[in-house]
């Protein structure tokens, strides 16, 4: 009731402000919801058009935002989630910062094709071809890179291109040897 009446306001800015925290709300919930089948589409229409929502510190900073637009509603309840969601955002880019720093560390360990495979292969212990977030957590141990909750599920966001749960090897060597360009086309802008 007091967002329409917000809308209905002699306010324009009010009003503007609160239609764009209501789309935030709902763009927030399909980011975040569970994966049923009719968020799924709008969910994928979102990441093709907002590509920094596709990283953790992307939605972070979005987050950021919407919250700092809800806090400047004055109202208690707003402020209250506006906060919420501030807080959770300066979280995500925390979190999305220190996985970015271990999986940096992670891709140093891998020296070769060879080792990547091998590693792989040797972490997929049910043999299906996949990592799922056990797996994955263990590859980062035993490389010496351990990564809490939070830090697995933002480097799961950031391997898993399909978004299926699980890394393909495909999709395993594809984000290290990404990463492999970048580091030699860096070193050849650099050579004398």
């Amino acid at each position: 009731m007091g967002s329409l009446g917000k809308l209905f306001s002699f306010s324009p800015l009010a009003a503007l402000i609160e239609v764009y925290c209501g789309i935030f709300g709902v763009m927030v919930v399909i980011l975040e919801g569970q994966d049923f089948s009719y968020l799924k589409r709008f969910r994928s229409i979102l990441n093709e058009n907002a590509k920094f929502l596709t990283f953790t510190w992307g939605r972070g900073l979005f987050y950021m935002f919407a919250g700092s637009l809800m806090v400047s509603q004055f109202n208690l309840f707003d402020m209250a989630i506006g906060g919420w969601m501030c807080f959770v955002g300066f979280t995500s880019v925390v979190v999305g910062a220190t996985t970015a720093n271990k999986l940096t560390d992670l891709k140093l360990s891998l020296a070769s094709e060879k080792v990547v495979k091998e590693k792989f292969q040797e972490m997929d212990a049910d043999g299906s071809g996949n990592l799922d977030s056990k797996e994955l957590a263990q590859l980062c141990k035993s490389l010496g890179s351990s990564l809490d909750h939070n830090e697995l599920e933002a480097a799961l966001m950031t391997m898993d291109c399909n978004k299926d749960g699980q890394i393909s090897f495909d999709e395993f060597m594809g984000w290290w040897a990404g990463w492999k360009h970048e580091k030699d086309d860096l070193k050849g802008q650099f050579a004398v």
